[in-house]
């Protein structure tokens, strides 16, 4: 009896390249962040004297003539001229230090993308916002040009798998960016998908809100039980501890954690404060006795929209 024989091919060339490039970030004095061919270097300071300045800008300069040195020793050729600096500060006289690689000094750029997000100086996020909103926009306008070939089903299948997923991804890092001129773009798309398909299929349609309060609490859980990388899990705030009984700390649950204290909005609105308050507000009954993801989030989902009604 002739047996059907199967092979099992893997594609060798990614794997291949990161343990090529695994030891780019060895002797580097700033941090490297790489991700598959793109690799990012920063480095930090905690306020604006220009003695900090000038260090931070030659220990950058230190970790790009390495890399460029790396780069000839293994045949591998970065170009000054495609390297982009960006600064993220939010001081009123943001100088800075010029930064060279290969004696070519790098401009400062207003703005840059990375892993498909928009950064700018004050990681102000409406332009990313507004080229999502964009992006989607005209999406939608095609589905309007078709509907006379497609069901309500069909749009609002098209919609969920093609259209909001593009204007979901990272919606924890961006969730609390303002909602004038960020935010209201993206319900302003729904709300013409609403239309277009009526009111009996979009009764079923949760609010792009109430989906990133679910998403950024299914993560917030995931760092909580250190389901991540030893990075992450350090950022999460410290458990509450409550000195004394009173009629709040009765009704947080045993997961509560002491949010960050917020000297500024721009933090206050991040991740990690925004989803914590969100988090302690939880009822204990969201949470299952072992870890498990599905089952919170189901939780969380009902709740959420329990309490949005």
């Amino acid at each position: 009896m002739r047996l059907p024989l199967r092979l099992h091919h893997q594609v060798l060339g990614p794997t291949l390249f990161l343990v090529f490039i695994n030891d780019l970030p060895e002797e580097a004095l700033s941090r490297i962040g790489i991700y598959a061919d793109d690799s990012t270097v920063y480095s930090s300071i905690t306020g604006s004297d220009q003695f900090e300045k000038v260090e931070m800008a030659a220990e950058l300069e230190y970790d790009l003539r390495g890399i460029v040195e790396w780069g000839n020793r293994w045949l591998v050729t970065f170009n000054a001229t495609k390297t982009k600096l960006l600064s993220f500060n939010h001081h009123r006289d943001p100088s800075l230090v010029p930064v060279k690689m290969n004696d070519i000094e790098l401009p400062e750029n207003t703005s840059f993308r990375l892993l498909g997000l928009i950064f700018t100086p004050t990681m102000d996020w409406k332009p990313y916002l507004q080229s999502i909103a964009k992006a989607a926009s005209r999406k939608v306008g095609s589905l309007y040009r078709s509907r006379r070939y497609l069901t309500p089903e069909t749009i609002l299948y098209l919609y969920k798998s093609t259209i909001r997923p593009g204007m979901e991804y990272c919606s924890h890092i961006w969730g609390g960016a303002p909602k004038t001129g960020g935010l209201d773009l993206l319900d302003r798309v729904q709300k013409r998908i609403v239309n277009l398909i009526g009111p009996e299929l979009s009764v079923g349609l949760q609010s792009l809100l109430h989906r990133r309060n679910v998403a950024s609490l299914s993560l917030f859980y995931k760092y909580y039980h250190a389901k991540c990388s030893a990075e992450l899990a350090d950022l999460v705030p410290p458990r509450r501890v409550n000195v004394r009984t009173t009629r709040f700390s009765e009704r947080l649950h045993k997961y509560a954690v002491r949010p960050p204290l917020c000297k500024m909005n721009f933090y206050q609105f991040s991740f990690f404060p925004r989803t914590a308050s969100l988090w302690n507000s939880l009822p204990p009954d969201c949470f299952p006795p072992q870890y498990n993801i599905g089952v919170f989030k189901s939780r969380v989902n009902r709740v959420l929209l329990h309490t949005n009604h």
